[in-house]
Protein backbone atom coordinates (compact mmCIF):
# COMPACT_ATOMS: atom_id res chain seq x y z
CA UNK A 1 0.00 0.00 0.00
CA UNK A 2 2.94 2.42 0.82
CA UNK A 3 4.72 1.73 -2.47
CA UNK A 4 1.36 2.42 -4.40
CA UNK A 5 1.38 5.59 -2.88
CA UNK A 6 4.85 6.55 -3.26
CA UNK A 7 4.51 5.98 -6.53
CA UNK A 8 1.12 8.25 -7.26
CA UNK A 9 2.69 10.73 -5.77
CA UNK A 10 5.80 10.78 -8.12
CA UNK A 11 3.20 10.85 -11.06
CA UNK A 12 1.67 13.58 -9.72
CA UNK A 13 5.38 15.50 -9.11
CA UNK A 14 6.01 14.49 -12.67
CA UNK A 15 2.52 15.87 -13.68
CA UNK A 16 3.17 19.03 -12.45
CA UNK A 17 6.69 19.31 -13.66
CA UNK A 18 5.45 19.09 -16.80
CA UNK A 19 2.50 21.55 -16.35
CA UNK A 20 5.50 23.93 -14.85
CA UNK A 21 7.87 23.50 -17.57
CA UNK A 22 5.26 24.27 -20.10
CA UNK A 23 4.32 27.67 -18.21
CA UNK A 24 7.47 28.68 -18.20
CA UNK A 25 7.81 28.31 -21.74
CA UNK A 26 4.85 30.88 -21.84
CA UNK A 27 6.40 33.04 -19.27
CA UNK A 28 9.36 33.10 -20.62
CA UNK A 29 7.85 34.28 -24.18
CA UNK A 30 5.78 36.80 -22.56
CA UNK A 31 9.43 38.45 -20.41
CA UNK A 32 11.04 38.30 -23.59
CA UNK A 33 8.33 39.50 -26.07
CA UNK A 34 8.05 42.71 -23.94
CA UNK A 35 11.27 43.38 -22.29
CA UNK A 36 13.81 41.91 -25.64
CA UNK A 37 11.02 41.72 -28.37
CA UNK A 38 13.99 40.80 -31.07
CA UNK A 39 15.05 37.76 -29.05
CA UNK A 40 11.66 36.26 -28.69
CA UNK A 41 10.61 33.65 -30.55
CA UNK A 42 7.63 32.83 -32.36
CA UNK A 43 4.04 32.51 -30.62
CA UNK A 44 3.56 29.05 -32.69
CA UNK A 45 6.79 27.54 -31.38
CA UNK A 46 6.29 28.45 -28.07
CA UNK A 47 2.85 26.85 -28.48
CA UNK A 48 4.22 23.65 -29.81
CA UNK A 49 6.80 23.74 -26.39
CA UNK A 50 3.88 24.09 -24.56
CA UNK A 51 1.33 21.48 -26.20
CA UNK A 52 4.82 19.30 -26.32
CA UNK A 53 5.18 19.35 -22.31
CA UNK A 54 0.95 19.23 -21.56
CA UNK A 55 0.05 16.12 -23.32
CA UNK A 56 2.40 14.10 -21.06
CA UNK A 57 1.32 15.88 -17.92
CA UNK A 58 -2.37 15.51 -18.84
CA UNK A 59 -1.91 12.27 -19.17
CA UNK A 60 -0.08 11.43 -16.33
CA UNK A 61 -2.09 13.18 -14.20
CA UNK A 62 -5.26 11.33 -15.59
CA UNK A 63 -2.92 8.34 -14.59
CA UNK A 64 -2.87 9.30 -10.90
CA UNK A 65 -6.41 9.54 -10.19
CA UNK A 66 -7.38 7.23 -7.83
CA UNK A 67 -10.78 6.28 -6.29
CA UNK A 68 -10.57 8.58 -2.71
CA UNK A 69 -11.65 11.44 -3.18
CA UNK A 70 -9.28 13.31 -1.44
CA UNK A 71 -6.62 11.88 -3.89
CA UNK A 72 -9.22 13.53 -6.95
CA UNK A 73 -9.01 16.84 -5.58
CA UNK A 74 -5.32 16.86 -5.29
CA UNK A 75 -4.84 15.77 -8.79
CA UNK A 76 -7.15 18.05 -9.85
CA UNK A 77 -4.23 20.55 -9.52
CA UNK A 78 -2.12 19.25 -12.60
CA UNK A 79 -5.17 17.77 -14.35
CA UNK A 80 -5.83 21.85 -14.27
CA UNK A 81 -2.58 22.91 -15.01
CA UNK A 82 -1.93 20.92 -18.20
CA UNK A 83 -5.41 21.22 -19.49
CA UNK A 84 -4.87 25.51 -19.42
CA UNK A 85 -2.06 24.99 -21.06
CA UNK A 86 -3.38 22.70 -23.49
CA UNK A 87 -6.36 25.61 -24.24
CA UNK A 88 -3.29 28.60 -24.68
CA UNK A 89 -3.25 27.94 -28.26
CA UNK A 90 -7.13 28.44 -28.58
CA UNK A 91 -6.48 31.83 -26.32
CA UNK A 92 -3.96 32.64 -28.65
CA UNK A 93 -5.95 32.23 -31.72
CA UNK A 94 -8.97 34.01 -30.56
CA UNK A 95 -6.42 37.05 -29.36
CA UNK A 96 -5.41 37.07 -32.42
CA UNK A 97 -8.71 37.31 -34.19
CA UNK A 98 -9.86 40.05 -31.75
CA UNK A 99 -6.59 42.10 -32.31
CA UNK A 100 -7.42 41.91 -36.34
CA UNK A 101 -10.53 42.87 -35.73
CA UNK A 102 -9.66 46.19 -33.71
CA UNK A 103 -7.09 46.96 -36.55
CA UNK A 104 -9.70 46.98 -39.06
CA UNK A 105 -12.70 48.69 -37.55
CA UNK A 106 -9.46 51.40 -36.26
CA UNK A 107 -8.47 51.77 -40.15
CA UNK A 108 -12.04 51.69 -41.75
CA UNK A 109 -13.55 55.77 -41.63
CA UNK A 110 -15.63 56.93 -39.38
CA UNK A 111 -19.36 56.81 -41.24
CA UNK A 112 -21.88 57.45 -37.87
CA UNK A 113 -20.54 60.66 -37.04
CA UNK A 114 -21.34 63.55 -40.08
CA UNK A 115 -20.60 66.97 -39.84
CA UNK A 116 -22.98 69.39 -40.35
CA UNK A 117 -22.31 72.47 -42.91
CA UNK A 118 -22.22 75.27 -39.68
CA UNK A 119 -20.00 72.93 -37.64
CA UNK A 120 -22.03 71.01 -35.49
CA UNK A 121 -21.92 67.25 -35.35
CA UNK A 122 -24.56 65.34 -35.69
CA UNK A 123 -24.82 61.25 -35.67
CA UNK A 124 -26.02 59.65 -38.84
CA UNK A 125 -29.51 59.55 -39.36
CA UNK A 126 -30.56 61.80 -37.10
CA UNK A 127 -33.18 64.55 -37.92
CA UNK A 128 -31.73 67.63 -38.52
Amino acid sequence: MRRIVRRRHRTWMLSMTFASLGWAAWWLFAFLKHFAPDHAPSSHTVQWIGVGFAVPGFLIALWTIRARLAWIVVTLVPLGANASLLSMPLVMKTLRVIREEQAQHERAPNTSVESAPNGEVHAAGSQR
